[in-house]
């Protein structure tokens, strides 16, 4: 339901190792809901409970668990689906002579059914050598095909190999040359490590300076709460720490995992200073970090330096209190800012909606999106718009400009995380003007807890300590 299909990779892997074992059948194709229109005219769905008294009986919007919304628009996870039941499955033997190992796992069909087309991509999309091959491979069968040796440029850092396999007819239901399976393998990637070292920072009061780099630190959250690109004042709320995410429906189901996040009260953190000193041009914070009720839950140490390309470094090391915090959904920073300086938005990832436990569907290489295109209305307001294997991010042509010495997750969407938590229905959700962004170093899963189990542990953020960093480059 809703956000969801967390974990269908896993089933897979089962059932094609256990030649006993089945299942993975889709639940339900499509949300049932009815269509309801505001006083002001704006378009709603209902679902159970939005008639009648309270006291009818109701499953809420447990009939909208389809793969597709109410008017058939496909939900992220249908994507993923796809992926994941394709018959078609490759694995990369050599990466030095491009050979895949490829495996038929249809049953009456031969792979010269297809057109194996592949090409070997830049991140940003160059294209460095590309071709078609009918490859024969009868069903249940697997063939190893090379494509041979490409020379890789030296400038060309991160390099994948693309291979769609098309259908050469047109079926009563699928066209010609449609992409029945789609893979990508990592020919190479740059090592993102960064060995960098703190240029001279200077402090007056609160702000914080090196050459035309200037940010602020707040002296009671020790966050910073100004930070200047291009002349503008980007944070509308200050760069915190994040410890939530507005629950999926499956992190609200009985099964799910939000009740327990909502009992430490990780809903509403409050950071406080404790401490802070500039030594060896590095400003160190340390911050409790206390939940909605006042509770403990953790202890945050920040560092804070400007490193010699201009790129501010935050450093976190999290320490989260046990007695309190027994799972975690995420682990990161946040801040908000006006709409017009995240309007626009160039990531090095994964395409489309993704999770740790739902990876398989969309391709690695720079995307193009924008908050409002990355929103998803499922018909209950929920997280969505989360980004994987993010190597970079940028926001309106590099007024800032965000990386970290390994891969991250983030997202941007057009409303507060409170507004997404609080709201039933999507005319209950506010555009205030601001837009939500989360670097995370961690996020959780989706899992399948509305009508199966939750997240599985491999997927969860551990509670225990963690360090991060992420670099922030304003424009000048």
């Amino acid at each position: 339901m809703g956000n969801s299909v967390g974990s269908l990779k896993d089933y897979w892997e089962v059932f094609e190792s256990e030649p006993m074992a089945q299942g993975g059948c889709i639940w339900d194709w499509v949300d049932q809901s009815f269509i309801e229109h505001t006083a002001d005219g704006t378009l709603w769905y209902a679902y159970g409970g939005d008639y009648g008294h309270d006291s009818i009986p109701t499953d809420g919007s447990f009939c909208c668990n389809g793969l597709v919304n109410s008017d058939r628009t496909p939900h992220p996870h249908l994507a993923e689906v796809k992926a994941v039941y394709r018959n078609i499955k490759s694995l990369l033997a050599d990466a030095a002579t491009l050979a895949l190992d490829v495996h038929n796992w249809n049953f009456f069909t031969d792979l010269n059914r297809f057109t194996m087309s592949w090409s070997l991509v830049t991140a940003d999309g160059k294209v460095l050598a590309d071709g078609t091959k009918v490859v024969n491979c009868p069903p249940s069968q697997t063939v190893r095909v090379v494509l041979g040796s490409v020379e890789l440029p030296a400038d060309a850092r991160d390099v994948y190999l693309n291979v769609d396999w098309l259908t050469r007819q047109a079926t009563d239901l699928v066209p010609a040359l449609y992409p029945i399976a789609e893979e990508q393998f990592v020919i190479r990637q740059a090592d993102m490590a960064d060995n960098s070292r703190p240029v001279k920072l200077k402090a007056r009061g609160n702000v914080y300076r090196s050459g035309d780099v200037t940010f602020s630190v707040d002296s009671t959250t020790g966050a910073i709460n100004s930070l200047i690109a291009g002349g503008k004042e980007l944070l509308a709320e200050p760069i915190t720490l994040s410890l939530f995410r507005p629950y999926t429906e499956n992190d609200d189901s009985w099964a799910g995992s939000g009740k327990h996040w909502t009992a430490a009260g990780l809903d509403s953190l409050t950071q406080k200073l404790v401490s802070s000193r500039l030594s060896g041009n590095v400003l160190k914070v340390n911050t409790v970090i206390n939940g909605r009720d006042g509770r403990h839950v953790g202890d945050a140490e920040f560092s804070y330096s400007v490193r010699p390309d201009r790129r501010i470094a935050v450093n976190c090391r999290f320490t989260p209190d046990k007695e309190v915090v027994v799972s975690l959904p995420r682990v990161g920073l946040t801040y908000r800012t006006p709409r017009e300086f995240a309007s626009e938005v160039a990531y090095h990832g994964r395409s489309g909606e993704a999770y740790v436990d739902r990876d398989v569907a969309g391709r690695i290489g720079v995307h193009h999106t924008t908050p409002d295109a990355d929103f998803h209305h499922y018909i209950v307001p929920q997280s969505t718009g989360n980004h994987i294997d993010v190597r970079s991010v940028s926001f309106n042509n590099g007024l800032l400009d965000v990386t970290s010495d390994r891969p991250f997750q983030f997202s941007a969407t057009p409303y507060a995380d409170e507004n997404i938590q609080a709201a039933k229905h999507i005319y209950e959700l506010v555009d205030d003007g601001l837009i939500t962004v989360h670097l995370d170093a961690l996020q959780t899963g989706v899992g399948t807890a509305t009508c199966g189990p939750d997240v599985l542990w491999k997927y969860c953020v551990p509670v225990e300590p963690v360090e991060f960093t992420f670099f922030l480059t304003p424009q000048k």
